[in-house]
């Protein structure tokens, strides 16, 4: 069964959803342009069985507004502050894209950290990939008259990266739409904040992070094409991958939505035996 909340900490709200399960906890980070939705096949996949958790990163969905100068940095000292506001104990971690880079940081700083799932991130991010990324950000820029238009560009934007619009995308993408004082529709976020975040990942200091990972990792690399390429090519893991002690390493047929939004029971099945693994 799952549940939404909202819960102060500090000074900042943030918006949770629980999937109840017996053994766990599972922590989870969405990527740049997500949110706590992100994660619902993930929680299909180890719930019941394991009591899943999930955030709006502030900036994103109902969580309060991120810093102007937002950074990965930040989201892991937020990731931290929810854990401990939620008293989880010995959790395993799992991120998708920048929600990976923030994972690794959390599994860093936090020795308890049972285990952690890296999904297509804590890879080296170039200019390039920067400037990639970057036209993926105008929808986050873009104000509609009606709240339909939004969703009809949405689901054009997802058909486009291999996805059929379902109940997931639907929840997902409702989920991020906000109403402007005049009446139109935009997403809840701000464009500059999400850009400082992306731009962060540059700067991204592998050597100080990941070598005091000391918990079993799983890195997964998603090489389904987007347009006519990955979102990253895989020697942007070869850092990664040299880094990390106990690392497993998984390459998918999904590119890098599709391995969240779609049903992919080879890399589902590969995901839910690492958890076992670190639950035992």
């Amino acid at each position: 069964m799952k549940k939404e909340y909202m819960k102060k900490i500090g000074e900042y709200e943030f918006q949770l959803m629980e999937w109840e399960g017996e053994k766990g906890p599972v922590f989870c980070i969405h990527a740049l342009t997500g949110n706590a939705n992100h994660f619902q096949l993930i929680a299909k996949t180890l719930a019941p069985a394991y009591h899943v958790i999930a955030y709006d990163l502030r900036g994103r969905g109902n969580s309060s507004p991120a810093d102007l100068d937002s950074n990965v940095m930040k989201h892991a000292d937020d990731a931290i502050a929810v854990m401990d506001a939620l008293g989880l104990k010995n959790p395993l971690i799992i991120g998708h894209s920048m929600g990976a880079y923030t994972a690794a940081i959390v599994a860093a700083r936090r020795p308890d950290i049972r285990g952690v799932v890296l999904l297509d991130g804590a890879g080296v991010v170039t200019e390039q990939d920067v400037k990639n990324i970057e036209p993926a950000l105008e929808r986050v820029r873009n104000i509609f008259d009606k709240k339909e238009d939004y969703i009809e560009g949405a689901k054009k934007s997802y058909e486009s990266m291999g996805l059929d619009w379902n109940e997931v995308l639907s929840n997902s993408v409702n989920h991020e739409i906000g109403e402007t004082a005049d009446g139109r529709f935009k997403c809840k976020g701000n464009a500059e904040a999400i850009h400082s975040d992306l731009v962060s990942l540059m700067n991204y200091d592998h050597e100080s992070v990941l070598p005091k990972i000391t918990c079993p990792a799983l890195l997964v690399y998603a090489k389904g094409i987007l347009g006519n390429a990955p979102l990253y090519y895989e020697n942007a893991y070869d850092k990664t991958k040299a880094l990390m002690n106990q690392l497993d390493y998984y390459i998918t047929e999904a590119n890098h939505f599709t391995m969240m939004h779609k049903d992919m029971p080879e890399l589902q099945s590969t995901i839910h035996s690492f958890v076992d693994q670190c639950f035992e």
